[in-house]
């Protein structure tokens, strides 16, 4: 399984930006605002995604062309995980 420096150079190689800056709340706001009605419609798919999935450890992230996270749909006990990674 390649490394994580192994594919920053293939990105950087390839033109992209691995590690984008970070956005402000302010455009992080703007862009989850963009597709809010689309967010909207798809809460009930999420929902049922959450109902499913139960407490196996699942997380799901909504992101838009650009990777922006708009959504976080993630298991109790992973989100606990995380949190406390950081």
């Amino acid at each position: 399984m390649p490394s994580v420096p192994t594919g920053s150079r293939r990105c950087s190689n390839a033109g992209q930006r691995p590690w984008a800056p970070r956005l402000t709340d302010s455009e992080v706001q703007q862009a989850r605002s963009l597709q809010d009605s689309l967010l909207h419609s798809a809460e009930p798919v999420f929902e049922r995604l959450r109902y499913l999935g139960g407490n196996s450890g699942y997380c799901v992230l909504v992101s838009d062309a650009n990777g922006v996270v708009l959504r976080e749909y993630i298991d109790s006990n992973r989100a606990q995980e995380l949190a406390q990674k950081g």
